[in-house]
C-alpha cells in the first residue's frame, strides 16, 4: 500500500512540476497505453519468433537465435528467457520490467515528436 501512494504522490509532483520537461495527464496516458500494449504483445511476438511451449520452431528466427548462443557462449540467458515467455506468458517482474521500459519509451517518443507541435500552434 505505501509503494501506491508513493507512485501517487511521485506521479502528482510530475504533473505540477512548471518545468519543460513537466509530465501531463496526456503523457501518463501515453505511456500506459503503451506499457500495456508491450505487455500483451511480448509473449505473441516470442511465439511469432518461434519460441513457444512445444519448444524453439525449427528454421525459426528462435532457432537461429539459439544456434548463435550455443556457438559463440553468449545469450543462453536471453534463449532461456524468452523461450520461457512463449511457453508460459510473463511473469510479474518480467511485465512491471516490460511495461515500465514500453511506457518510458512512449511517453519520450511522444514528447519528442508530438509536443513541439502544440507549442508551434500557441
Amino acid at each position: 500500500m505505501a509503494t501506491s501512494r508513493m507512485i501517487v504522490m511521485f506521479c502528482g509532483l510530475l504533473l505540477t512540476a512548471n518545468t519543460a520537461t513537466a509530465l501531463t495527464w496526456s503523457d501518463v496516458a501515453w505511456g500506459v497505453a503503451g506499457g500495456t500494449v508491450a505487455v500483451v504483445a511480448a509473449p505473441y511476438a516470442a511465439a511469432a519468433a518461434g519460441f513457444g511451449a512445444a519448444g524453439v520452431a525449427a528454421s525459426s528466427v528462435a532457432a537461429k537465435v539459439m544456434s548463435v548462443a550455443a556457438t559463440t557462449g553468449v545469450g543462453a540467458g536471453v534463449v532461456g528467457t524468452l523461450q520461457a515467455v512463449g511457453a508460459a506468458g510473463l511473469t510479474m517482474a518480467q511485465s512491471v520490467v516490460v511495461a515500465g521500459v514500453a511506457g518510458t519509451a512512449t511517453t519520450a517518443t511522444k514528447k519528442a515528436f508530438f509536443d513541439g507541435e502544440q507549442e508551434d500552434k500557441r
